[in-house]
């Protein structure tokens, strides 16, 4: 299956040896539940500022993902801006 041109690989996963593993119906169901109460956010820095952000990531010991997520917690902290927006009050942007 193919969605933008990229192959999707939803049933097989890779072990630590390199042999794919089946998926079991539990696991996907699992995986689709908890991919669909999250959101995305993509950003793309260039190669140079991305690798010193994963950089301090190491260093805090931290992974990416939470330590880019702290960063946003402090700066909107600091803004005076909510954490959290009531349900029904995003905006579109």
């Amino acid at each position: 299956m193919t969605v933008d041109g990229f192959r999707l690989v939803i049933y097989n996963k890779i072990n630590k040896r390199g042999d794919k593993m089946a998926v079991s119906e539990a696991h996907k169901k699992a995986s689709y539940k908890y991919n669909a109460s999250r959101d995305s956010i993509t950003i793309r820095p260039e190669r140079s500022k991305g690798a010193a952000i994963r950089a301090a990531a190491v260093a805090s010991g931290k992974s990416l993902q939470n330590y880019i997520l702290d960063a946003l917690d402090a700066r909107m902290e600091q803004e005076g801006r909510p954490l959290t927006l009531e349900e029904g009050a995003e905006n579109e942007n």
